[in-house]
């Protein structure tokens, strides 16, 4: 019996919502067939700009097909069911592991999200096209502590699900694995690495590296600013061939040096990599050979090193977070990696651990995170945050012995060129 139980909890833990819609005007729509679920066409999901539809299903793997009605903009909202608890929503992850349209990945890092956080992706679609879905999912891993709270929810009716909670939490954990280790420290994380590698959120993680001496070479995303995480993951699987395809620049925002860049599919903004001197079109060439050459060094660092700590100050989610640096482990399987987040936060300071494995450990550390002088931009230091809590962080952090006696024998090498 209790194995029946336990995938009546399974499928719960699985139950996706895909809401499509072709927004245009009243006349749009779009038919969805679902492999494995159903699909429902609510009255309040049809309005002045189309039709909507809403797929359900708890099945790992689907394939949904589409046919559009009048050209528009079709928008796919990934989430999961509407869970609810005495009137109150449950916050019940799934998680996509792969999102492919006529056979191009969308997704270039797995997916968690709720019934109240979708993920939503959109395209412009014309009249009779049809499009191919497959969808993947993957299971989200739970704390224990967190299916502890969440199946008394999820299934309150079921009397015997409640009285053997014990046993079929240990059950599900080990058929779905564990998520991580979460604890409180009490100071700043003591962390020695063959190379610390700054990920944004914007230029503040490579400044204070380099002003600590700990950033010893270029990177890719040094300088770069509002990227996603899964922009990461996708250069380090393809590089940076697709960076600034397609781009905006705004003249508004053009810099002493440098032009205000928005490369539009990776969600990347430069605010240093084209000069003024030259049109981006010009500079291009010249740009895509400076980054090939930071990726090229990126690769090998991860290739090559025994550790390495990500810096930055980012507010993604925890779970995101975990997702990211799982994705890099399974690219980097030999690596120990740590990740240190500050996040600003008027509370408080709180500095939590999160384990995911004994090689992969993740910080996030909450603090005031504002300059002395304030925030403001009339304030030209605020970039920089909180000096005495970046001065304080990175005094915890140093090279390994290996790197810094190859940085004196370069410097060396050097001095006797010259």
């Amino acid at each position: 019996r209790i194995d029946k139980k336990i995938n009546t909890v399974l499928n719960k833990l699985t139950n996706i919502r895909i809401d499509f819609k072709n927004f245009g005007n009243e006349n749009n729509d779009v038919t969805v067939t679902i492999s494995d679920g159903k699909v429902l066409a609510p009255q309040w999901y049809s309005d002045s700009y189309g039709k909507g539809k809403v797929a359900l299903s708890s099945s790992i793997f689907n394939k949904i097909k589409l046919k559009i009605i009048n050209d528009g903009k079709l928008k796919i909202s990934l989430r999961g069911q509407d869970f609810r608890y005495k009137d109150k929503r449950i916050c019940v992850w799934v998680e996509f592991k792969s999102v492919k349209i006529d056979d191009r990945e969308v997704l270039p890092l797995p997916v968690a999200t709720w019934y109240g956080r979708p993920y939503i992706y959109e395209m412009s679609v014309k009249n009779g096209q049809e499009i191919t879905l497959v969808i993947e999912q993957q299971y989200h891993k739970y704390t224990k502590q967190e299916l502890e709270n969440i199946l008394p929810q999820i299934c309150s009716n079921d009397e015997f699900i409640n009285e053997n909670i014990d046993e079929i939490v240990e059950k599900i954990l080990a058929n779905i694995g564990g998520g991580y280790l979460e604890s409180k420290v009490n100071d700043y994380p003591q962390i020695t690495a063959d190379c610390f590698i700054p990920i944004g959120s914007a230029c503040r993680p490579a400044y204070w590296l380099r002003k600590s001496e700990l950033r010893y070479c270029s990177l890719p995303f040094d300088w770069m600013m509002n990227f996603p995480l899964s922009t990461i993951i996708s250069t380090l699987k393809h590089g940076i061939s697709d960076w600034f395809n397609e781009y905006v620049e705004d003249k508004n925002k053009i810099g002493k040096k440098a032009r205000y860049v928005t490369d539009i599919k990776n969600r990347i903004i430069s605010m240093y990599g084209f000069p003024i001197e030259k049109t981006v079109d010009e500079y291009m060439t010249e740009f895509k050979e400076l980054f090939g050459r930071r990726y090229e060094r990126m690769k090998d660092i991860l290739k090559t090193s025994k550790s390495i700590c990500l810096i930055c100050n980012r507010n993604d989610d925890i779970y995101n977070f975990q997702l990211f640096l799982r994705e890099i482990a399974k690219m980097y399987p030999k690596l120990q990696i740590k990740l240190l987040n500050i996040r600003h936060s008027d509370l408080e300071q709180e500095i939590i651990k999160y384990e995911i494995n004994p090689n992969v450990i993740f910080y996030d550390i909450k603090a005031n995170d504002i300059h002395a002088n304030g925030s403001d931009k009339s304030n030209p230091s605020f970039w920089i945050g909180n000096e005495d809590l970046w001065n304080e962080v990175c005094s915890h952090l140093s090279l390994s012995e290996d790197v810094k006696k190859k940085i004196e024998g370069d410097n060396k090498n050097k001095d006797s060129a010259a």
